[in-house]
C-alpha cells in the first residue's frame, strides 16, 4: 500500500465524526430526551421586569446546559407554525417544570436527563430561545447524548 492511500483511508475513516453536525430535534408534539447539568439564573420579574434593585421581584428559572448542542426544527407533518421557528446550535434550554416532584432533581446540580416537548420562546417569562416542557426528570450518567 502506498503512503498516500493510507493517509486517504485515515482521513475518510475520521471524516464522519469530524464533520458531524448537531443532533436534529423537532418541536412539540415530538417527545425528546436531553441531558446536561441544571443551572438556575435569576431575572427581574413583576411589576416592570426590568431591574431587581429598583423593586422588581427576583424570579429564578432552571436551565439545562446541554451535553451537546442541538438544532431544532418544526416537523412539517404537524402544520406550519409562526412561533416555533428553527434554531441552530442550541446549548442552553429553559426547563418548564410540570411536576413538583422534579424540583429536587433539578436543584441537585447533578447530571440529569429530561424528557419532554420542545417549544420556542414567546413570552417575557421565556429566557432562552428554546424551552422544554418537562414530563420526566431523572439522574443519568454524563455518557448520554442530548
Amino acid at each position: 500500500m502506498s503512503f498516500k492511500f493510507i493517509i486517504l483511508l485515515v482521513v475518510l475513516l475520521l471524516a464522519p465524526p469530524i464533520f458531524a453536525g448537531n443532533k436534529i430535534l423537532y418541536y412539540e408534539p415530538k417527545i425528546v430526551t436531553l441531558s446536561g447539568i441544571v443551572k438556575f439564573e435569576t431575572f427581574p420579574g413583576p411589576p416592570n421586569y426590568d431591574n431587581i434593585y429598583e423593586g422588581d421581584k427576583a424570579e429564578a428559572y432552571p436551565f439545562l446546559l446541554l451535553d451537546h448542542p442541538i438544532d431544532v426544527f418544526l416537523d412539517q407533518n404537524f402544520g406550519d407554525d409562526d412561533i416555533d421557528v428553527p434554531e441552530k446550535n442550541v446549548k442552553i434550554i429553559q426547563v418548564v417544570v410540570t411536576k413538583n416532584t422534579s424540583w429536587t432533581k433539578l436543584k441537585s446540580k447533578k447530571h440529569i436527563c429530561i424528557t419532554g416537548t420542545l417549544y420556542h420562546c414567546n413570552t417575557i417569562h421565556h429566557k432562552s430561545r428554546v424551552l422544554i416542557s418537562e414530563q420526566h426528570t431523572e439522574y443519568c450518567s454524563n455518557t448520554n447524548k442530548s
